[in-house]
């Protein structure tokens, strides 16, 4: 009896240390000392371990050669039961892993793309310059988060036409069929890119990663380009002269249109008093009313054509204000230096001095 005990007690030990071995590693795993696989995984091999162990001591106290081969057969199934989730489960893990990996990359390869072909109009960070922004919630019309992920590839892919000349664009198409320089793959990459930006897509797609695409550009950049990022980046809004500017002090209220650039299509600006800019000089508590004149839709940001300009409470930013329809209205209490333009077309620049 003393003999076939033996074994039993050897399968006991093993399982043990195997059990404490798979959960240290487990641990280490957790801790980012090693990347051999998950704490989770370690405890599960770790019972494993243990179970096998406490069934080999029992199958070595059996006593007859029938009794052993049955409980042999049963330990055979209970060990297949045990490694087919652990198995699936480890699949499913290497599959979203893999998911992830693929996923990164596309966000790098388009961050490349960015940077080289849409970074002159939309800003290297994608914060908006001629373009619209697309970092974050969008605020092109209609915004991206406003479009399906086939609105966005169209869009790119064929070009946004001026809708005052059809014939002239606004965006050129990009894609290579249409006389672009980007494949349809390229075109994907840089929807994934504006869609890891967004808050609302990927509260909607749990499954993506957390990832801002557009943190990556930068380092996409030749040296020569990142100088160029980090001034624009760092680039504070330059008060225009003071010539440019209207006082219009002591009074409760001003207007300010978006109206057509005469005899200029696809160009338009703010204009104060039927002016032809939109600079002026108010008192603290003065209250500004953008309305909007011209043949297109625009609509009104604080900042500088910047990501991020004025934050709350100081910031505002408007709807879509169409021809002769609704307006926009801000009351400026505080003295203090407001830029503003329409996030639609950046080059429409304002400036507010509160005094």
């Amino acid at each position: 009896m003393g003999t076939t005990r033996t074994p039993g007690w050897y399968a006991v030990a093993i399982g043990v240390l195997a059990a404490v071995v798979f959960v240290l590693l487990g641990i280490a795993s957790s801790l980012g000392i090693a990347n051999i696989f998950t704490l989770q995984q370690g405890l599960g091999l770790a019972f494993a371990s243990v179970l096998v162990a406490a069934l080999l001591y029992i199958f070595y106290m059996r006593g007859t050669a029938v009794s052993n081969t049955g409980f042999a057969s049963l330990i055979s199934i209970l060990l297949i039961g045990l490694i087919i989730p652990f198995l699936t489960i480890n699949q499913q893990q290497a599959q979203a892993s893999e998911a992830a990996t693929q996923y990164n990359l596309a966000l790098r390869r388009g961050a490349a793309l960015f940077g080289q072909y849409c970074a002159p109009c939309h800003g290297y960070q994608g914060q908006g310059k001629i373009g619209p922004q697309l970092n974050g919630v969008g605020s092109g019309f209609p915004s991206p988060d406003k479009l399906t992920d086939e609105e966005l590839t169209r869009i790119i892919s064929g070009g946004v036409a001026d809708p005052a000349q059809l014939n002239t664009y606004l965006m050129p198409a990009w894609l290579d069929r249409y006389g672009g320089p980007l494949t349809q793959d390229d075109i994907g990459y840089l929807v994934a890119l504006i869609r890891s930006s967004e808050p609302t897509y990927l509260a909607a797609h749990k499954d993506l990663p957390n990832t801002n695409g557009f943190n990556y550009v930068y380092e996409q950049l030749s040296p020569q380009q990142q100088q160029t990022a980090t001034a624009e980046q760092n680039a504070a809004p330059t008060r225009p002269a003071d010539n440019t500017f209207v006082s219009l002090t002591g009074k409760a209220t001003v207007d300010i249109a978006a109206m057509d650039q005469p005899n200029a299509a696809g160009k338009w600006f703010w204009a104060v008093n039927g002016g032809t800019q939109a600079n002026i000089i108010v008192s603290a508590g003065t209250t500004i009313t953008w309305s909007n004149t011209s043949a297109v839709p625009h609509n009104v940001y604080s900042g500088y054509g910047k990501f991020v300009a004025n934050p709350p409470p100081d910031g505002y930013k408007s709807d879509l204000l169409t021809k002769g329809g609704a307006t926009f209205t801000h009351t400026f209490d505080k003295a203090g230096e407001y830029p503003f333009y329409c996030a639609l077309h950046p080059y429409m620049l304002g400036w507010i001095t509160v005094r």
